[in-house]
């Protein structure tokens, strides 16, 4: 009895999906993972290799595992399976099936919803007994016509329990060049975003805010639960130590929880001292400004801090109040900023664009308080996207109900190319005199002719002279000042960077390690 897990996301691990996966492993069932984050529904070539490679496993059970813009896939994906196992089960799971169940059981024969790793091991104890799954919490599923979900397993609160995974799976298969193959470490290294060196993990889950924008509001929903959940230090230790064995070659460790720092400061210290005496590789935290003190960098400095990211997504008052009701305001932010750039650390903040709710004035406070930030800095820039679930969602298909499904074709991760999203992107790296310039010609005419034509000369500028010198000094404050570190990382950043910028020359779009 083999149970598939396909993934057609395009973040960085997919950390959910190999927990399941892990777990299954755990307790003694055959589980295989394949992921299809490059699958191209118009490649006969790959439609057949998938298809076939669905006949030779023949497993009894495969589950699909999706974000919203993933949606058209997933159809797409699941028909292949349909047609090449019939009758097989066919379970969707992911946040976007978990918010919105009833567009998913149009395709697939079950829902997971939510956190799935004890209702993961429900289903595969039915499997193997050959019982029915409609009895198995969390699941939705149709029945006579109407759609019946089951019960919730209560969050898991002992994350130690979490079962252990590691950086490149077992039984893993990924399609390459169109077709299906072994998961391997030079294919590993090759996909990755990261070329292997950086190790994603998973201290806590959950984030003390509620933005309208944000899953996170419909998950504290979903489970009547605003906590953030921890794992133990020594868990996590644990397992960086184990990895470090496995993988001798790891740069850095980079910790993708929500809200990393949203922890009492004897937690913290009880972590940075056991770091710094177990660990000795550079890690990336996340964190939300209110969460930033200085006594909490310090202590992470001393751990090794390399980068830290930063949400910043507008620095209108107005928009953070009546449209995102996040706690943090600009001021906050401003003083978290400060803080970094006294100690000394590189940072990436992030900032959201593309919302119809902005007014020009509120577009105009983001610019001038990003030109403000402390050199020097990354800026991350995400184009606002409305999703099921979300309070801003149910606001904006009110006002726009022809838009109702626009979010299943959008990539927050490609913001329009307009002036203002194209200015707010290299103000990290202009001169100050130049930024100014620019920024007074957009308040002027946000829509000119001569704006355009200017910022165009500004990044060709800023690509090919400016950013990189800018970047090296970040490189060199993530090292910590160590110029000898600096030096011997430059080539993999130089690939990470020609690769992003010059993809059809350097084939490399997915290596390197800046958070950018």
């Amino acid at each position: 009895m083999k149970i598939l897990l396909i993934s057609l996301q395009d973040n960085r691990e997919q950390l959910g999906l190999k927990f399941l996966h892990y777990n299954l492993l755990a307790n003694n069932y055959d589980s295989r993972l394949f992921y299809l984050k490059y699958f191209d529904r118009n490649s006969n070539k790959s439609i057949q290799s998938i298809s076939a490679f669905f006949k030779d496993l023949n497993p009894s059970l495969v589950g699909v595992s999706l974000m919203s813009i993933d949606y058209h896939r997933a159809v797409d994906i699941t028909s292949i399976i349909r047609s090449s196992l019939p009758g097989i089960p066919v379970i969707w799971g992911g946040i976007h099936p978990t918010i919105y169940p009833e567009m998913c059981l149009q395709y697939a024969d079950y829902v997971s919803i939510g956190e799935s790793e004890q209702s993961v091991l429900q289903i595969a104890e039915a499997l193997k007994n050959n019982l029915s799954f409609e009895s198995v919490n969390n699941l939705a599923y149709k029945k006579n016509g109407r759609i019946v979900k089951n019960p919730l397993f209560p969050q898991l609160n002992n994350l130690d329990k979490v079962e252990p995974y590691e950086h490149i799976p077992v039984n893993c298969y990924v399609l390459e060049n169109n077709e299906v193959k072994p998961l391997t470490k030079k294919l590993f290294k090759k996909y990755d975003k990261t070329a292997g060196n950086s190790y994603t993990v998973m201290s806590s889950r959950g984030c003390p805010y509620s933005c309208t924008y944000c899953c996170n509001n419909f998950n504290k929903n979903l489970y009547n639960n605003k906590l953030i959940r921890r794992r133990s230090v020594a868990h996590i230790i644990n397992e960086l130590e184990k990895a470090i064995k496995d993988y001798p070659e790891l740069d850095f460790f980079n910790f993708e929880d929500d809200s990393f720092l949203s922890c009492s400061l004897d937690y913290l210290k009880e972590f940075c001292e056991a770091y710094a005496q177990k660990i000795h590789i550079p890690l990336i935290v996340h964190s939300i400004p209110i969460s930033i003190s200085e006594e909490k960098i310090l202590l992470l400095k001393k751990a090794g801090l390399a980068w830290i990211n930063v949400g910043l997504q507008s620095a209108s008052d107005n928009t953070l109040i009546n449209i995102y009701e996040r706690k943090s305001m600009a001021k906050d932010f401003f003083k978290a900023a400060d803080i970094l750039k006294k100690h000394k650390v590189a940072a990436f903040y992030d900032v959201l664009v593309d919302n119809p709710y902005e007014t020009e004035e509120d577009k105009i406070q983001t610019l001038l308080a990003v030109d403000k930030i402390p050199k020097p800095y990354i800026i991350r820039v995400f184009s606002l996207t409305f999703y099921p679930g979300s309070k801003l969602y149910d606001r904006f298909v009110a006002d726009h109900p022809e838009k109702t499904d626009a979010y299943l074709e959008k990539n927050f991760c490609m913001p329009d190319n307009d002036n203002y999203n194209q200015l707010i992107k290299m103000l990290p790296f202009l001169f100050g005199w130049h930024s100014h310039y620019l920024i007074k010609k957009y308040i002027d005419n946000p829509l000119g002719k001569s704006l355009s034509k200017q910022i165009l000369f500004a990044k060709l500028l800023n690509l090919i002279f400016i950013k990189p010198i800018r970047l090296i000094g970040l490189i060199h404050m993530s090292y910590q000042g160590s110029y000898l570190k600096t030096f011997f990382s430059l080539h993999r950043y130089f690939r990470h960077y020609m690769g992003k910028h010059l993809p059809h020359i350097f084939q490399s779009r997915n290596s390197g390690v800046l958070p950018f």
